[in-house]
């Protein structure tokens, strides 16, 4: 049985890391939601930069780092390894994991969507650079310890 367990956080690990990979690869297409977002919220137009995306005549970059990459393959890894051993059989194990693909994809984007949002006041700050880092691992780690806590008291309520 533990095994099979195993197994299957092996399985989920690489899952996840396959999905990582993909929008690590595939930077502008993972950056692309932000920007319509940003279009359509505040009506800024970007053009393609080498490294993402700038917005024309506003001074800002959403680049790589802005993708939410790393925060979706951490919320992933929170909620398989915390609670994946939680669900009896091997293939409800799997549709959870396929689940928490889209829901770590999710939290993921909102997250870093609201990141930048918040930035986009301070982007002429002499030291935006160091603000924008705090910033983000105050983001990251709220929505880690959120996603943690939200999903445990889920996971109680479908598997006693």
């Amino acid at each position: 049985m533990k095994a099979r367990l195993w197994l299957t956080y092996i399985l989920c690990a690489a899952m996840g890391m396959a999905v990582y990979f993909f929008l690590f690869v595939h930077i502008k297409w993972t950056l692309f939601p932000y920007v319509k977002a940003l279009n359509v919220l505040f009506g800024f137009h970007f053009h393609e930069a080498a490294d993402g995306y700038e917005a024309v005549g506003s001074g800002f970059a959403i680049t790589e780092t802005c993708g939410g990459v790393n925060l979706f393959i951490s919320l992933y890894m929170i909620l398989v390894f915390g609670f994946l051993r939680r669900f009896p059989g091997t293939l409800q194990r799997v549709a959870v994991a396929l689940a928490c693909v889209g829901i770590a994809l999710l939290i993921a984007f909102l997250a870093t969507l609201g990141r930048i949002i918040i930035s986009l006041p301070f982007c002429e700050w002499r030291h935006f650079k160091l603000g924008h880092t705090v910033l983000s691992l105050c983001v990251f780690y709220g929505t880690g310890l959120w996603v943690y806590m939200r999903a445990q008291k889920i996971v109680r309520r479908i598997c006693p």
